[in-house]
């Protein structure tokens, strides 16, 4: 999660600092079909590792967060629990006053 404007966005975590916060994680099996073995010839100098390539799409509830893992193959794997979200109100920038922010909310 980020309050950083777009434009200022980092495109990696490995150096986004105080830019960015951690809202949750999410852990996938992934069969080995969908996994490609990476170093596995004699010349190669690194350790065999596996490969995967997949998408994670957030699914944005009134009251929830959900998510998808889809492999390369277009499987989706779903099977997972919700996350409970408590979602606050817009912020509207103003000098008005208590009782005219209220009448603003209403109006939205």
């Amino acid at each position: 999660m980020s309050t950083v404007p777009t434009e200022q966005r980092p495109n990696s975590l490995l150096h986004a600092g105080d830019s960015v916060k951690t809202v949750c994680e999410v852990n996938a099996t992934l069969d080995e079909i969908d996994m490609k073995v990476k170093n596995r010839h004699w010349y190669n100098r690194g350790p065999r590792y596996l490969r995967a390539e997949f998408d994670v799409k957030t699914l944005i509830g009134p009251a929830d967060l959900g998510f998808q893992v889809w492999t390369k193959n277009g499987v989706c794997n779903t099977d997972h629990d919700s996350i409970d979200v408590k979602w606050d109100p817009p912020r509207i920038k103003s000098t008005a006053g208590s009782d005219d922010m209220s009448t603003m909310y209403r109006k939205l």
